[in-house]
């Protein structure tokens, strides 16, 4: 009889579990899992501004009660991989989890959510981090925070590089960050070294490895020289390269080689750390490296001013040939494309550029299957809620040209709510084309010239290439100067094509996600060296 009533117990929780689909794990499997499971996708189901307040290391946001769930999430994670789920308290990713394995999912939920998560003790962040895999299977956490500031969490520890709290965005490092092992500086210069916030986070037993200039001026820790090794916590071999400058004729970048890029060998996975990157001949030396981490440093003193183009437009093609060429589903190569945006306009904003156009959907993208559109729409949507604040603060102008009232109620509310909070800002004005197209954009121009004639306001002979230029949605800014395309493609697809009349082409085999804000500036110093003639002999 207890045996039949085992029997019978045992097949009731099979009966539960194919009910419900998915797997609940506790805080400690559902880390477990997700430090040792490298195939593991996490997905953070609460809404957009809970995300960005704080979020699981790693995690992609989707909306479980945002519209196209399901074909959001089909378009952003790979059925063949495990999804792991987390919201606030279990419930909704619970929810979720369920519909996702219906889907055709593996998902496992996190069960007590995320506040679980945190009264475990258990890191969150409110950074981007990127993960990567040592050759014995162990993640290496790489959380950026601002410009060279970075921490890499490997195997319970954390080496801080160049940690500076108050340049640029303030960093609270002693409630964001757990106490370092291991503090590294590449060079004296305040955006890299801020003693202050070193104390912040050196504890008994933390050790401090600075290049030779800032060990002089802070008077403590441990000197290290290119070309020097020196072994730290956890089997990690480090070497000190170099990342400046000490040719001769270059003495504008980081003058005398006086700092050091670091490489990190951990269980087989090399890592180079740059404080600055430059174009240095005495970087040619470094091999075998899988990941490389370059803060850009200072390019506008490769750009003559005086020959700089005033509008710059960017068709920013290749994200899903440069997934593809990755084994990666195109969803990534959309987000691995909003970085490389991110990059290129704070660029464009330390340059003083005065317009940056870039060609974000089309009026015929609406063609492409209805999942990616969605997910695109998704990341649009993301994009302006996490960045918009960041824009503001930078004194970016952002503007949206094309037919804007076909996007979502939500989507138009948030686009309006960036150009009411940017409005009255005087840096670089931030063109984004969605639904829009270049001849759809001359007719919607010439329609409004019409009515103005047909009410009396205007006469035919009136009509001018000034007052048409002042009917275009980039109304009261310069004509196009360079036009780039990444990705191969040599033809400009229905962009820009009034404003673009003179500009000078620039096209690059570099895929969108893969272009850096170096070759921006390879395009601008390019420009800088054409003979513009605009129809005349010089």
């Amino acid at each position: 009889m207890n045996k039949l009533i085992h029997s019978l117990m045992a097949l009731s929780l099979l009966s539960l579990f194919s009910c419900k689909g998915y797997t609940d794990l506790s805080v400690a499997d559902f880390d477990k899992m997700l430090s040792q499971d490298a195939t593991v996708q996490l997905v953070d189901v609460r809404t957009a501004d809970e995300f960005a307040e704080n979020h699981l290391p790693g995690a992609l946001n989707i909306d479980w009660q945002g519209d196209g769930f399901i074909d959001l999430a089909k378009a952003a994670l790979d059925p063949a991989r495990p999804v792991l789920a987390y919201c606030r308290s279990g419930k909704r990713s619970a929810a979720a989890s369920s519909a996702l394995q219906k889907a055709g999912f593996t998902v496992y939920n996190l069960r007590g959510g995320f506040l679980g998560w945190t009264e475990a003790g258990k890191r969150v962040t409110k950074y981007e981090v990127e993960t990567f895999w040592t050759d014995g299977g162990k993640p290496v956490r790489i959380t950026l925070i601002k410009h060279g500031s970075l921490e890499v969490a490997y195997d319970g520890l954390s080496i801080q590089i160049d940690p500076v709290g108050e340049y640029g965005k303030h960093t609270d490092y002693a409630v964001e960050f757990p106490k370092a092992d291991v503090i590294l500086v590449t060079h004296e210069h305040k955006d890299h070294f801020e003693p202050a916030t070193i104390d912040i986070l050196s504890a008994e037993g933390t050790r401090l490895i600075l290049n030779e200039t800032s060990r002089a001026q802070i008077g403590k820790g441990e000197a290290i020289a290119n070309g020097q090794r020196t072994e730290l916590p956890g089997g990690i071999v480090m070497d000190a390269v170099p990342a400046y400058n000490t040719t001769p004729g270059r003495e504008m970048f980081h003058p005398k080689g006086n700092g050091n890029g670091y490489v990190l060998t951990i269980d087989g996975l090399r890592i180079y750390i740059a404080g600055d990157t430059e174009d240095v001949p005495e970087m040619a030396g470094l091999k075998d490296i899988d990941v490389a981490f370059l803060p850009v440093n200072q390019p506008s003193l490769r750009v003559d001013k005086d020959k700089m183009p005033r509008h710059v437009a960017i068709i920013m093609d290749g994200n899903g040939r440069w997934a593809s060429g990755r084994g990666l589903i195109r969803s990534a190569g959309h987000t691995a494309g909003v970085k490389t945006l991110k990059n290129i306009l704070k660029t464009a904003v330390n340059l003083k550029l005065e317009s940056l156009t870039v060609y974000a959907f089309s009026t015929e993208n609406w063609k492409r299957p209805l999942a990616e559109v969605d997910f695109l729409m998704h990341l649009f949507s993301e994009y302006l809620q996490r960045e918009m604040r960041e824009m503001h603060e930078n004194n970016v102008r952002i503007k949206f040209l094309g037919r804007t009232e076909d996007f979502a109620p939500a989507l138009q509310k948030l686009m309006r709510d960036a150009v009411e909070l940017m409005k009255d800002n005087t840096g670089v004005k931030f063109n984004v084309a969605a639904d829009y197209g270049g001849q759809d954009e001359i007719v919607r121009a010439a329609r409004k010239l019409a009515h103005r004639v047909q009410s009396g306001e205007l006469e035919p002979e009136d009509i001018s290439a000034e007052l048409f230029d002042d009917a275009l949605d980039t109304c009261g800014q310069p004509p196009v100067d360079l036009l780039i395309r990444t990705s191969g493609d040599l033809r400009v697809s229905n962009f820009l094509l009034w404003q673009a009349a003179y500009a000078e082409f620039w096209f690059t085999d570099t895929p969108w996600p893969a272009f850096t804000p170096e070759e921006f500036v390879d395009a601008l110093v390019a420009f800088g060296k054409r003979n513009r003639r605009f129809g005349a002999l010089n």
